[in-house]
């Protein structure tokens, strides 16, 4: 469950017809897919910052794309909790896989209430992913982590997931294991993340988590983005977030040279919640090869 800073609850999703265009560049196109609900209101799991944080994302996201030289492809925002149901949800899928190519890059972000039967510490041996799932269609529908990385791995191109939900962490499998808190202590966070010989040597699928699978993200108030969301996207050079949306920095603290990489993203929201004392731990799916999300 996402909570506020007085109430413990959760995140939904969002998608939105943005915009199409059929010309493509050489450095192919991005899709994106944000999925964003805050519930009803006057409910127990009602939030304030989820459909907040899914519009912002496409914004962001398409901006530093075309800056960057890419096209945008299919772009999908589901808001609310009549546009974020499972349905719809593959229907956008679907869209994406009859449209994207192996050059180009599709983003799906969540910003939802989160679910998994583990709630604690246990070691990474175990299963850390029992029944694990993002809730959709006011807490109707809860749509398995295995079924969104199935759908993943069957797009076209690269893929990348970012999940701003509670027990996140559980998308990256055993296989791909990202690290804990504890690896980074006296280390830098980045310079390790590919050191681990049991992590996947390569992917298509990229997943960077809120936090831990056995962790709660957290929501913001009204006007306001959620943590990881934030974090994120002031990496992507939002200065802030308020009732007009996104103002933006002068300068981009992930862009690294003539490219941004996943790598600096995560390690960039990584530094700002260790600096802010957050009690969740950002988690970025690892391999041998990192994700050039935007080269200039």
């Amino acid at each position: 469950m996402k909570k506020t800073a007085v109430i413990l609850t959760a995140l939904v999703l969002v998608l939105v017809l943005v915009s199409c265009n059929d010309s493509v560049s050489d450095k192919g196109r991005l899709h994106i897919l944000s999925i964003g609900d805050n519930f009803n209101p006057g409910t127990e799991e009602h939030l304030d910052s989820c459909e907040n944080d899914a519009k912002a994302v496409v914004e962001v996201f398409t901006k530093r794309a075309l800056e960057s030289g890419m096209t945008l492809g299919v772009s999908r925002l589901l808001l609310g909790t009549t546009d974020t149901t499972a349905d719809k949800i593959t229907e956008a899928l679907s869209e994406i896989n009859s449209s994207a190519s192996s050059n180009d890059i599709t983003i799906i972000f969540l910003s939802t209430h989160g679910y998994n039967g583990v709630k604690r510490r246990v070691d990474y041996n175990e299963s850390n992913n029992d029944n694990a799932c993002f809730i959709v269609g006011n807490g109707n529908e809860y749509v398995p982590f295995d079924n969104l990385l199935e759908d993943a791995n069957k797009l076209p191109g690269t893929v990348l997931i970012l999940a701003d939900l509670c027990f996140s962490g559980a998308l990256i499998g055993q296989n791909n294991v990202t690290y804990n808190v504890n690896n980074y202590t006296g280390s830098n966070p980045v310079s390790i993340l590919f050191s681990d010989a049991a992590v996947r040597e390569s992917s298509k699928v990229f997943v960077l988590a809120a936090c831990t699978y056995f962790q709660l993200s957290y929501a913001g108030e009204e006007n306001e983005l959620s943590v990881f969301t934030g974090y994120m996207l002031k990496a992507l050079g939002m200065s802030y977030y308020d009732a007009e949306g996104v103002h933006y920095a002068s300068s981009i603290p992930a862009k690294k040279g003539n490219n941004i990489l996943l790598s600096d993203i995560y390690g960039c929201i990584y530094k700002e919640s260790k600096k802010n004392d957050e009690s969740q731990v950002v988690q970025m799916s690892a391999g041998t090869n990192d994700l050039v999300l935007f080269s200039y």
